[in-house]
């Protein structure tokens, strides 16, 4: 199935105190069906859970696929 084109950015907003900011931002060619976008935010929620994770133990999340909880 056919989602068009996609775009993905992401930026810095420098430190805020003691952390950095950082924004993701995702763009799509077209409007995504509300099932598509279900699964597109939960994988975002889930890969910047391990995001967190890493960067405060050093160990991440891996995404393990062909596992619907992962």
């Amino acid at each position: 199935m056919s989602r068009g084109r996609r775009t993905l950015s992401a930026s810095s907003s420098g430190d805020k105190g003691d952390g950095t900011i950082v924004r993701f931002r995702q763009d799509y060619a077209r409007e995504l069906s509300d099932d598509d976008y279900g699964t597109y935010n939960f994988n975002w929620g889930y890969y910047l859970e391990s995001l967190r994770l890493f960067s405060n133990t050093g160990s991440g999340k891996p995404f393990q696929a062909g596992s619907a909880t992962a």
